[in-house]
């Protein structure tokens, strides 16, 4: 069975002052639970509300620097208020990966044309083509949108199983950001409209 890296982005100065402590040992406990524990290993992207893409960021430089990971077919990212409830869950991200597929969602985040990152799977060859999230995108939003939108530009296919594997409890990390934060994050669509002017994408979103 092919391995995988679990990047848990989650926000804290470090191990021992994470936000929501117990949320995300109760991400860890979900996996734990649902997934043979020789097909993983559990990537903790630690930030101090820098952005989601650099917690990613992290735990995919780690993925793509660490000889430990070459094996590994891809990374899953999990943010640290998914909780998982199906056994292998893995196993059907790894077969609806197929072909030219390059990530893999559950259906509650499947949103046509891009994936949420709330949960899903890349395939190392799309993060060795189009490498790292953008860490323009301050806090969290749009840079998923912006990571699929060059995940397809560079040839892959998204794709989206027909059932859920996880329980999302809400975007509580995001909730209680400070007010600097939530400022950040009403300008990433303006970041976003910069980045990605005069395309289709811009007028996909409404922007």
């Amino acid at each position: 069975m092919e391995k995988v890296l679990i990047i848990i982005p989650c926000v804290g100065e470090d191990i021992n002052t994470l936000v929501h402590k117990d949320m995300v040992q109760q991400c860890i406990i979900g996996i734990e639970n649902t997934t043979d524990k020789t097909q993983y290993e559990i990537y903790l992207g630690i930030n101090n509300y820098i952005s989601f893409a650099y917690g990613v960021n992290l735990g995919l430089k780690e993925f793509l620097m660490n000889s430990n990971y070459q094996s590994f077919s891809g990374v899953v990212i999990c943010t640290d208020d998914m909780i998982l409830f199906k056994r292998e869950w893995l196993e059907d991200f790894l077969k609806e990966a197929k072909e030219n597929v390059g990530m893999v969602c559950q259906t509650s985040q499947w949103r046509k044309w891009f994936i949420p990152m709330g949960l899903c799977y890349i395939k190392k060859e799309v993060i060795n083509k189009v490498g790292l999230l953008d860490e323009q995108f301050r806090i969290a939003e749009m840079e998923d949108i912006d990571y699929s939108i060059r995940v397809v530009e560079a040839g892959f296919k998204l794709a989206t199983l027909d059932y859920d594997i996880a329980e999302h409890l809400g975007s509580k990390t995001l909730l209680s950001s400070p007010k600097w934060a939530k400022e950040e994050i009403k300008k990433n669509k303006e970041r976003f409209k910069e980045k990605w002017k005069g395309t289709k994408y811009v007028d996909m979103l409404g922007l």
